[in-house]
């Protein structure tokens, strides 16, 4: 027999004393577990299964090989594993409604026009388990496969179920071309994680998470720029202490303004200010902000967005999308009841 190396005995060795040290843990353990069964027994030594199987461990650990490292494993190890795998695979799914758009389209060129062989739109319908009465229906739409597509995904379908359908039909081109698709869609996981991510950045922006009211004005306005600051005053001071978001003062730096004021606006401030002036239509920034604040408020339903007018030639100059809101009257109005009327706009309450 062919000598030993010494540096492989002293390998042999410290894998003896870490499998010996393993199968200790692994004997209290089973010892601990028979103890808690109603059929308690009273003899803390292994049982002559169990050595019989530690010895088996340690023979194949020592022989350099786990092939029979499986058959060592309790059936409870056994389950949760299965979990675990159960586990990764749902959270590597990938959902049609996460299809890229670019997919959705490629779908609809090769399966919208009507094939001599049925296997179309028709075909993929029926193999999802609609009713011929539905997929006639389907046929008198503009768009039968957007349709059928909108329909399928509702449940949280996974991509793999649509293309396991296209196989059976053996469209193999449709799956050749939405490859590229199927590789660019996000599991859930990554899908998840990107979501985590945006909220963390979101979280970032502002120096509250939530303020009473997002102000919007001209800033280059020197004129506008001392009517806010006169607003501020009075507004975060008593007996009203609201909080306002003033972008010069409370957006933090390093992000893009335009994304910091929509997140700001749709998601940390309950209502939103508009100061008009003539110089409001002049404003980019201005502009672009009170249309996001229209989007979400269409109607004035939730009377979330409240118009200020400082300027009397402005009048009758304000924009078509914000003249059938009731605005508050700088100009003409008592200067004690408007900063009242004001307070009491943006949710303000006497106690």
């Amino acid at each position: 027999m062919e000598k030993e190396k010494p540096g492989k005995e002293k390998f042999t060795v410290r894998l003896k004393r870490n499998v010996t040290s393993l199968l200790k843990k692994r004997k209290r353990y089973s010892t601990q577990n028979a103890r808690n069964r109603e059929s308690a027994i009273t003899d803390t030594q292994p049982s002559k299964e169990n050595s019989e199987g530690d010895e088996l461990m340690l023979s194949v650990v020592l022989d350099g090989t786990d092939k029979q490292h499986h058959d060592t494993i309790s059936p409870e190890e056994k389950d949760s594993e299965k979990d675990k795998v159960g586990e990764t695979a749902a959270g590597d799914e990938k959902l049609l409604k996460d299809l890229p758009s670019e997919g959705y389209q490629k779908l609809v060129e090769h399966l919208q026009p009507l094939s001599a062989t049925g296997r179309d739109y028709r075909s993929l319908a029926d193999k999802m388990g609609y009713s011929n009465q539905y997929i006639q229906w389907l046929g008198s739409t503009d768009n039968p496969v957007m349709n059928l597509l909108r329909k399928f995904r509702e449940n949280d379908r996974k991509i793999s179920e649509m293309t396991s359908l296209l196989k059976e039909m053996e469209r193999n081109d449709v799956l050749e071309d939405l490859q590229p698709y199927v590789d660019a869609t996000p599991t859930k996981c990554q899908r998840e994680k990107r979501q985590q991510r945006r909220e963390e950045i979101e979280g970032l922006q502002t120096i509250h998470d939530s303020y009473d009211a997002f102000l919007c004005f001209a800033n280059t306005a020197k004129k506008d720029s001392e009517f806010v600051e006169e607003l501020l005053k009075k507004m975060e001071s008593p007996p009203y202490n609201l909080r306002l978001c003033f972008s010069e003062r409370d957006f933090l730096g390093g992000g893009c303004y335009l994304q910091t004021a929509a997140v700001a606006i749709e998601k940390r401030c309950r209502k939103f200010v508009a100061v008009l002036s003539s110089n409001f239509d002049d404003s980019e920034g201005a502009i672009y902000e009170s249309h996001i604040a229209m989007s979400l408020s269409p109607g004035a339903q939730e009377r979330r967005f409240i118009p200020i007018l400082i300027e009397d030639a402005y009048r009758f100059k304000i924009p078509l999308t914000i003249q059938h809101l009731t605005y508050l009257d700088y100009i003409r109005e008592e200067e004690s009841n408007f900063w009242y009327r004001l307070a009491c706009s943006l949710g303000w309450r006497r106690n």
